[in-house]
């Protein structure tokens, strides 16, 4: 169930990426993104962007409802 999951995260991650940018598990829950040829103003739009996403994210397994909490730093 947590490897469907991760992919189903990982899937969404990469799906709301700009073209050239690069999303990676780091190991565990932790994810990586590489923002290429990107300002500050870009950056914290697409951390917000990412963390509402997530936040909004529901996994379903079964019977069961699984959702997430974020923190980007």
């Amino acid at each position: 169930v947590g490897d469907k999951m991760l992919q189903s995260v990982s899937q969404l991650l990469a799906s709301h990426l700009r073209q050239g940018d690069i999303a990676a598990r780091i190991g565990g829950d932790e994810f990586a993104i590489l923002l290429l040829d990107c300002t500050a103003a870009q950056g914290l739009k697409i951390a917000n962007l990412l963390r509402e996403l997530m936040q909004d994210f529901r996994f379903e397994w079964g019977n069961n409802l699984y959702s997430f909490t974020v923190s980007i730093g």
